[in-house]
């Protein structure tokens, strides 16, 4: 296991990284797993804990292959619940986050510390230290709050413009249906003022020719009449 720990310092580009020795609890297969990371991973990848069991150590290792600082062992007393959530915390974390610390907080504060600590990942608050941890829950409370309260805003904004848009295209639909509706109404009045005309026509038409047979039948009686 030394020269493959070797192998791991040489692999890794971190200059004086330490990858620490096969622990007790861990199985070879477990060790590998880890020494292979520990050949790409930056921070010092901690070998299986003592109050950690096989699932435990597995997702820790995840989590560690996310993160750049150092993901502590599940400590005694760590609930699986707050562990896991202290690795996905970890992620975005500056420094190392403590694990839970049953002599120091209770779990509603380790869950109120991971809280404070996705707030200020910068930050390394240590177990206990509830002014900190108040403030930036506090903190985190109100800029949520504000957030909320700018996302229901934009949200009834969206909404009025949405109506007015719609409200606009109704009125330009109804313009559009009386300008057809007028434009029909002047073809149908042009086309009853043709069909006038032409039946005028036609009736001229009708009232010369029968005047046009009435001559020529006075005609034909006169040139009879003076034979």
């Amino acid at each position: 296991s030394f020269l493959r720990r070797m192998v791991a310092v040489k692999k890794n580009e971190a200059a004086g990284l330490l990858v620490m020795p096969r622990a007790k609890a861990e199985t070879a297969e477990q060790f590998e797993a880890r020494m292979a990371l520990c050949e790409a991973c930056p921070a010092t990848v901690f070998a299986r804990g003592a109050h950690e069991d096989p699932t435990d150590f597995k997702a820790r290792l995840d989590a560690q292959s996310k993160c750049r600082r150092p993901i502590m062992c599940r400590s005694d007393g760590e609930p699986a619940s707050l562990f896991r959530r202290r690795c996905a915390v970890s992620r975005a974390c500056l420094d190392v986050v403590h694990p839970y610390d049953a002599a120091r907080e209770s779990a509603d504060d380790f869950t109120r510390r991971m809280d404070a600590q996705e707030a200020a990942p910068e930050l390394s608050i240590a177990p206990g230290d509830k002014k900190v941890v108040g403030s930036l829950v506090r903190e985190s409370a109100e800029e949520g709050a504000a957030a909320m309260a700018e996302e229901i805003a934009a949200k009834l904004r969206l909404e009025e413009e949405a109506k007015a848009a719609a409200a606009s295209k109704e009125e330009a639909a109804k313009a559009e249906a009386a300008a057809i509706s007028k434009q029909r109404q002047r073809q149908d009045s042009m086309d009853d003022e043709a069909e006038a005309a032409k039946e005028a026509e036609e009736r001229a038409a009708k009232k010369a020719a029968a005047a046009a047979a009435e001559a020529e039948k006075a005609a034909e009686e006169q040139a009879e009449a003076a034979r």
